[in-house]
């Protein structure tokens, strides 16, 4: 399908493509006006989808008919403040929120090809509202033959069908996991005929002892930033600041480096199997954690990250991660934070407070187990959407300047 012989030097462009303003690829009076749905009045559940430029998919529902675009050519949202473009066919009602809505002029080009188009143009944030009035200034590069950017369009739509595929398989995934856990840490492994206690933060099962962490674990703080240090006694470590610590992974594609002490390397420094929890940020981020395994050699944390680092002959530090992840834990966190507008943060009083149920060890093995494994296929499938993503970013890139040709003749027909 795809000519890879057909490589153009860069910047170059085919005889038989066109650089055309964006103004001559759109009709964009051509859509019909309707009013938009108020964003307190999405619904969780009805008749037609409501989508909006705050969201890359659909944002809710509506069953008033009278604000539905049918959807009888296809149509691409654009917005303001946001990058987010999308390819309707189906009736839709567009959400408030300065969304812009235009069709593809279909005697110039094509509208599954303007879609992908689009996506491939290197759009600046130009601050609130100035997106479209910048969109107007681009140029679109553009292939003379319709049949030619109809098969440009059906290689990039099965690529992209490939990243959504697993982006669902991601989301549901994850479903399951904060399912299981909520199930896990309320029944226990004997399931729903179990005792239950009812605590402050949810049931649990009756048969498990509630204790303090500190009676079961060491918190460690982290070492400040900014402080003063003779040049003579100091050394240069990688260190994990929040950034790095996402609730359920680690994200270490960009490590600092912090200067401390040499004293201070055993005081400061990350075992294998420590539990990493960040002190705070906005509510969603409170007390989320991962087990460290080492990853990286003499890294030390930041102060806004806890290190606990647990007695494994009664917790185990991964039934403890799960734990800390699970409602439970995100409940006890959000109730003892000092909360601000937006923010909340724990001091290490608190996180040495926290209530943690405890099963045998047997137990927490197997409820560690179950969601590890889970887990496990969490991070199979997100190295999968991220391959996906990649080679649909290179193949958007190649098709669109033209530096690789699609041989439209051997296209099957139709949308294959």
């Amino acid at each position: 399908m795809i000519e890879t012989g057909t490589i153009l030097d860069t910047g170059s462009l085919p005889s038989d493509w066109k650089a055309l303003p964006f103004d001559a690829c759109i009709d964009e009076g051509a859509v019909e006006r309707k009013p938009s749905v108020l964003q307190g009045s999405y619904k969780p559940t009805g008749r037609f989808p409501v989508v909006d430029q705050g969201s890359s998919s659909i944002a809710g529902y509506t069953d008033d008919g009278n604000l539905v675009h049918r959807g009888d050519l296809p149509i691409i949202l654009f917005g303001d403040h946001t990058r987010i473009f999308k390819f309707l066919d189906f009736p839709f009602a567009a959400g408030a929120d300065g969304t812009k809505l235009f069709r593809a002029s279909e005697e110039t080009v094509e509208p599954k090809f303007l879609y992908y188009a689009l996506l491939h143009l290197d759009i600046s944030s130009r601050g609130y509202n100035r997106h479209f009035k910048y969109l107007k200034e681009k140029t679109i590069l553009v292939p003379d033959r319709h049949d030619e950017q109809q098969a440009i369009a059906a290689v990039l739509a099965k690529i992209q069908t490939a990243v959504e595929v697993q982006e669902k398989i991601v989301g549901t995934l994850k479903e399951l996991k904060s399912a299981m856990m909520a199930k896990l840490f309320r029944y226990g492994l004997r399931g729903e005929s179990a005792s239950r206690s009812e605590t402050r933060f949810g049931q649990v099962p009756q048969k498990w002892e509630i204790e303090s962490l500190s009676e079961h674990a060491y918190v460690q703080t982290g070492v400040a930033k900014g402080r003063k240090i003779d040049n003579s006694s100091a050394i240069e470590l990688p260190y994990l600041r929040v950034a790095n610590v996402q609730d359920g992974y680690l994200d270490l594609s960009e490590i600092k480096t912090i200067r401390l002490r040499e004293t201070e390397h055993d005081r400061y420094s990350l075992q294998v199997d420590d539990v990493l929890l960040t002190e705070g940020g906005d509510f969603d981020k409170l007390g989320r954690g991962y087990l460290w395994k080492g990853q990286i050699k003499n890294c030390v944390h930041q102060n806004h990250i806890f290190a606990v680092r647990t007695n494994r002959k009664t917790l185990l530090p991964e039934f403890f991660v799960y734990l800390v992840q699970s409602p439970y834990g995100k409940a006890y966190f959000l109730s003892v934070a000092h909360k601000t507008t937006n923010l909340a943060c724990i001091n290490s009083h608190k996180l040495k407070g926290f209530p943690i149920l405890l099963p045998s060890l047997s137990e927490q093995h197997e409820i560690a187990a179950i969601l590890t494994g889970i887990d496990q296929k969490i991070d199979q499938h997100t190295n999968k959407l991220e391959t996906f993503k990649h080679l649909f970013s290179s193949i958007l890139h190649l098709l669109m300047t033209g530096q690789v040709r699609v041989n439209h003749a051997v296209l099957p027909k139709g949308n294959e």
